[in-house]
Order: structure tokens, then sequence, then C-alpha cells
């Protein structure tokens, strides 16, 4: 036995939503008002307001995708220098024989074990107490970071501290883009169902085939019900 299922995402309501719209009218005009003039004129409304609100959101999740991926990409960045710096200190105080306290200024313990299962947003916090540690080693005689530098290593902070606003500053502005469109994601389904209600109810003496056609044809999609037990059995 099948069933019609709602839309699940925003794009695929639009799209039924449009779909019920463009049918409805080509059948009123024919004489076959399978769903009032109400409810179409009604949903034309609404698809005039929800629409730019959704294509806000969609512009605004590109936005977020593209900040979150240059933050992403600046904190990597910044683990891989702070990684290499660590390593080659490390070195240096082996094949030097320098004092192995040396290690607490660069922010690893004595026994030179690097850090594990850093947070993206902790890679700053490492390396601010790199660079530090370097200012005091320089300052008591020792050498420098090399390969890369403390300024290298500033440098790569600099641009992570930059990226890290900014996709918060995403995350915020589609946040209330959502909101601003999520009401209407109720008003959709609620009307959607309105249509398939009239649709079923006027063509009730009609063959369960003849329905199915004809509510495909207004954007509805079917699923099987033993199909979907089948898929919730394996999901769970």
């Amino acid at each position: 036995m099948q069933y019609w299922q709602l839309p699940s995402s925003d794009a695929a309501l639009k799209s039924m939503l449009e779909q019920i719209v463009i049918t409805g009218q080509q059948d009123r005009a024919t004489g076959r008002p399978l769903v009032s003039e109400g409810v179409l004129n009604d949903m034309a409304a609404f698809l005039a307001d929800w629409s730019p609100k959704l294509q806000v959101i969609w512009a605004r999740k590109a936005q977020r995708a593209k900040e979150v991926s240059e933050a992403n990409a600046a904190a990597r960045c910044l683990a891989l220098f702070v990684r290499d710096a660590w390593e080659v200190q490390k070195r240096r105080i082996v094949r030097q024989n320098l004092p192995r306290a040396l290690l607490e200024l660069y922010g690893l313990p004595l026994n030179g074990r690097t850090p594990q299962n850093v947070r993206a947003r902790d890679w700053p916090l490492w390396a601010e107490r790199l660079i530090h540690g370097d200012e005091v080693a320089v300052a008591q005689g020792y050498a420098p970071l090399v390969n890369p530098s403390a300024a290298e290593i500033a440098e790569k902070l600099a641009l992570a501290n930059q990226e890290a606003p900014e996709s918060d500053a995403a995350d915020r502005v589609l946040d209330e883009a959502q909101a601003a469109a999520a009401a209407g994601r109720r008003i959709a389904r609620d009307f959607i169902q309105e249509a398939m209600d009239q649709i079923r109810f006027n063509l009730r003496r009609e063959s369960p085939e003849s329905v199915r056609r004809v509510m495909r044809s207004y954007g509805a999609t079917f699923r099987s019900r033993r199909k979907a037990k089948a898929q919730a059995e394996q999901s769970s």
C-alpha cells in the first residue's frame, strides 16, 4: 500500500507549493476545480512572501559555508605551524642537550608529549603560548624559533583570529534568517495538506491509482508502507 508524504526540506516544500498553484490553476481553467480558488490564491500570496525569505537563507548558508571553510582552513594551517614548531624545538633541545625545562616555555610537558585532540578554537591559545615562550627563551639567551619562526606563527595566528569571528558572525546571521522563515514551514505544510485533502475528496469516486496519478501531477510523492517500514528497521 502506498501513501503520500509531506516534503521535508524548505526547497521541496516551496517546489510542491508552486506545482500545486500551477496545476491547480490549469485544472480550474479547463473546468476541473480540484483545489479551491481561495486556497490557490492564498498559496500564491504566501509564496510571494516566503520565497524571498528562503532565498536569503540559502544565500546566507552559502556564505556561512564559505566562512566556516576559511576559518577551518586557517585553524588547520595554524595547527600545522604550531606542531612543526614543537617538533623542531624538541629535536633541538635533544640535539643540543638543552634543559628540558625549555619545553614548558613552549607549552609542552617535560616528557615532550604534544597535546592530542585539540579543538580548532584552542589552537590560537597554543600559538600565543608558543610565541610568548619564545620571547622568554630569547630573553634568557637561547636561540629563537626557526622553521617556523615566531613571526610566521604570529602571521598564521592573526589570520585564524580574523577568520573565526567571521565564521561566528555568519552563524548568527543564518540563525536570524532561519528564524524569520521558520513559521512559514508550518504554513506551507498546512497549505499542502489542505490541497491534497481537497484533491482526494473531489476524486473520492475515482480509483486509488487515478487519485495517486492526479496527486503526483500536483507534486505529491508516494512511498510504500512496506518499504518505509524496512528502511526504519535498518536505521534503528
